[in-house]
């Protein structure tokens, strides 16, 4: 469901109506996000890696309550639920566009998008018969061939321009001090590497590209702490 927010009630509106008159009022920032956990996890329990930290993207996203917040014409609505978008690759070298419905629990969540990807990979084109007009969702893309420092996005400005856009890049291996963990938003400065023990963590850049009317650098980073907590 959607619920028209109450612009005069709305801390943001004065934001949302200054970054919304511009030509461009998207915002995107790239940062490197520490996935050790989620990784051992999928391999552990034997899942797809991708679906798994994908899920863990959709559970920090929920508990946002900015990033509920949707563009349709013209005027803002939070929804209940937010899905995502996922780009599908193809043998043959082509995508398609998934749509996978976010379900609290995650077995149901990687079962249904398993079938999903089956479905996109079995079609030709875009794929889009699963996607409805709300827009409701994160468009999500993994580019996992190589790293990256920024992204840009294509974009309908009179459709999905208040929605947010997520992309993850190629999982490396990177070499800490024994004990530190996540490593997302803690700084290694002072630290003296040369000595003591270390252990190698699994990471990769994020971009998260939103609109700016609805969020900001604030919620991005209350969205990275949440993600932190389970990643």
């Amino acid at each position: 469901m959607k619920h028209l927010v109450d612009i005069k009630k709305w801390k943001r509106a004065y934001l949302y109506d200054f970054y919304g008159s511009m030509e461009d009022p998207l915002c995107g920032v790239t940062v490197r996000v520490d996935c050790t956990r989620s990784y051992n996890e999928a391999r552990e329990r034997g899942i797809s890696f991708f679906l798994h930290y994908l899920y863990n993207i959709l559970v920090a996203v929920d508990r946002l309550e900015e990033m509920h917040y949707r563009i349709v014409d013209g005027k803002v609505y939070r929804y209940d639920r937010i899905d995502a978008g996922p780009t599908i690759g193809r043998e043959d070298g082509t995508f398609g566009a998934g749509y996978f419905v976010f379900y609290s629990n995650e077995d149901r969540f990687i079962s249904e998008a398993e079938k999903e990807i089956s479905r996109v990979k079995s079609a030709e084109g875009m794929a889009l018969e699963t996607h409805g007009e709300d827009p409701n969702l994160i468009f999500f893309s993994a580019v996992p061939w190589f790293d990256f420092s920024d992204m840009k996005h294509p974009v309908n400005p009179g459709k999905d321009a208040g929605c947010t856009r997520i992309s993850t890049g190629k999982l490396s291996d990177v070499i800490v001090p024994e004990g530190f963990g996540n490593i997302t938003g803690k700084s290694t400065d002072g630290l003296d590497l040369r000595h003591g023990a270390v252990e190698i963590r699994k990471q990769m850049s994020m971009n998260i590209t939103f609109h700016h009317g609805l969020m900001d650098g604030y919620v991005v980073n209350e969205f990275l702490k949440e993600l932190a907590r389970f990643f």
